[in-house]
């Protein structure tokens, strides 16, 4: 027999989908579109390629028989996902590579290796960094980056070393900026300044989360992450990214420091009368931060919030961007520092010992 293993269903499924998710799906190629099943004796390797990112995925498993397949990745993720067993066993015979439990039997085509591409060695090691503090900074940085790729480079995260021993991620869709640093461990003379697509570097530190340290991969063309067995590596985009030192305010004109929940919760109500432009406006004064939305044809909503404020400051925001900045400081006290015509701080006001110094800068509405 070519390739026999037995492996835990969920684990099985989690990697397979990963996989696929990392890769692109408008491949034309079904090739391009396959995962590499791998069997071997430490267990199974799964992989795939679509030219510009490279996925290496290992799971345990028991080998009966070594060997290899090649099968379409979307249809072998959506089978194991969909089983209630809790183990599958995987062989290949006659052509087909054959997914079993007790009570089910499916066979899915293989598809011919000869033209699928080697995937390439990862890039040279840059330094390590612990799993977790990664995950949950670059899970707050990423949400700041555009959706849609119009504008590249406004789709990536910027990574960037310092001389301290610290490195910044930046991302910003033109209406807010997120900015964190945290702490790493460089090799000898390794420097790093690179644009990483988000979506991508958002989903892989997903997959690193309980792996204790990662290993961060850099040359001038790609950038990959390795922690135990597992390696995704990537293009990065050449665009140039703006300064993020040229849009933080030197100074601000007013703080105020808040719960955040209850500030979220008070926008939320607040914005459901923001109308079609979901504008919202805020208010800081000595009696706390007041709210307020409104229109002729969405009525009208007002609410204070209890709030330590310094100085006097009145600002109208894009609802939305306001809410989803705030999002990222969850149970925390937060910090707002507004600025006479740059760029509203927003920051935690207490200590986060997982996630790295994070702050994001909200621009305000331009007064009519």
């Amino acid at each position: 027999m070519e390739l026999d293993l037995t492996a835990s269903t969920d684990r099985l499924a989690a990697a397979a989908t990963a996989a696929t998710r990392l890769l692109s799906s408008r491949l034309a190629d079904p090739v391009g579109g396959g995962l590499l099943i791998d069997a071997r004796p430490d267990g199974v390797l799964l992989s795939g390629t679509d030219r510009e990112r490279d996925v290496r995925l290992s799971v345990p498993a028991q080998i009966g028989s070594p060997g290899q397949a090649l099968v379409p990745g979307r249809l072998f993720a959506e089978t194991l996902r969909s089983l209630q067993s809790g183990e599958v066993r995987l062989t290949v015979a006659e052509g087909r590579l054959t997914i079993t439990t007790p009570s089910a039997f499916f066979a899915l085509p293989l598809l011919d290796q000869t033209g699928y591409p080697r995937l390439p060695a990862a890039p040279p090691l840059c330094g390590r960094i612990p799993a977790a503090a990664l995950s949950a900074t670059v899970g707050a940085v990423a949400a700041a980056a555009a959706r849609d790729d119009a504008v590249p480079m406004f789709t990536g995260v910027r990574l960037r070393s310092a001389a301290d021993g610290r490195m910044s991620l930046v991302a910003t869709d033109r209406y807010r900026m997120a900015i964190a640093d945290l702490g790493w461990r460089p090799e000898s003379g390794a420097e790093l300044d690179l644009l990483v697509p988000a979506a991508l570097l958002a989903e892989v530190v997903k997959q690193t989360a309980h792996s204790g340290e990662v290993e961060l991969r850099a040359d001038g063309d790609r950038f990959g992450l390795c922690w135990n067995q597992d390696q995704v590596s990537s293009t990065v985009l050449a665009a140039r990214f703006p300064d993020e030192q040229r849009i933080i305010p030197d100074t601000v004109e007013c703080t105020a420091e808040v719960d955040t929940d209850e500030l979220l919760g008070a926008l939320r109500r607040v914005a459901r009368y923001s109308g079609p432009e979901g504008v919202l406006a805020l208010q800081a004064s000595s009696d706390g931060l007041l709210l307020s939305s409104g229109d002729d044809r969405s009525g009208s909503a007002q609410e204070t919030v209890r709030a330590t404020v310094t100085g006097e400051a009145f600002r109208a925001y894009r609802a939305k961007y306001l809410i989803d900045s705030l999002q990222q400081f969850h149970g925390h006290r937060g910090r707002l520092g507004i600025s006479a015509s740059r760029a509203t701080i927003i920051q935690a006001a207490d200590d986060d010992i997982e996630r790295g110094e994070l702050r994001y800068l909200v621009m305000p509405l331009r007064a009519a």
